[in-house]
């Protein structure tokens, strides 16, 4: 006969002679979330042999010239002539008889800060202007170079020039304004 309580007999854990043990259910994991997946998964492919450590070379990049040749279309072109008038036209005023070049680099400062007080203006087209003289001087004055590496030196140097007279917060501010 079975014990009082029926059936479950006995304590939890405890099998009743001539009765199978039941196995107690294993808890449902809880699944790795996100990084914690990526991490484990990552962890588990840096020490398979499956897959080792190739080193590539990148054969089919181009040089700095051609990747700016490919940058720029042949439909672009008319952009890159305004960019050069609208640089010129306010250069020209600013320092007649001198091209950019020939410029010392307190010169170019005072040029660049120029254009920057002319972003500020209350016509949307004076500033449109001043915007293109600024990319025209990032795109490396190709108008007074003699050569592409010439473009590509100066195009380098007055990017960094341009960074650091603070011309990529001056964008912004125009952009949101034009947002806005």
């Amino acid at each position: 006969m079975e014990a009082a309580g029926g059936g479950g007999g006995g304590a939890p854990g405890r099998a009743r002679p001539g009765q199978p043990q039941t196995q107690p259910q294993p808890q449902p994991q809880t699944q790795p979330k996100g990084r914690e997946l990526f991490r484990s998964q990552r962890k588990e492919s840096e020490g398979s042999v499956d897959c080792p450590n190739l080193e590539f070379e990148y054969g089919d990049a181009d040089g700095h010239g051609a990747e700016l040749a490919e940058l720029y279309s042949y439909t672009e072109e008319p952009e890159l002539s305004l960019n050069r008038r609208c640089f010129e036209e306010d250069f020209h005023t600013q320092v007649p008889d001198r091209r950019w070049l020939e410029l010392d680099r307190a010169q170019q400062k005072a040029f660049v800060m120029h254009l920057l007080d002319g972003l500020e203006v209350v016509s949307r087209d004076k500033r449109l202007r001043v915007a293109r003289a600024i990319l025209y001087l990032a795109q490396g004055v190709f108008g007074d170079c003699d050569n592409e590496g010439d473009v590509l030196h100066w195009s380098r140097h007055n990017s960094f020039l341009l960074y650091q007279l603070g011309t990529f917060s001056a964008f912004l501010e125009l952009l949101n304004m034009e947002i806005e």
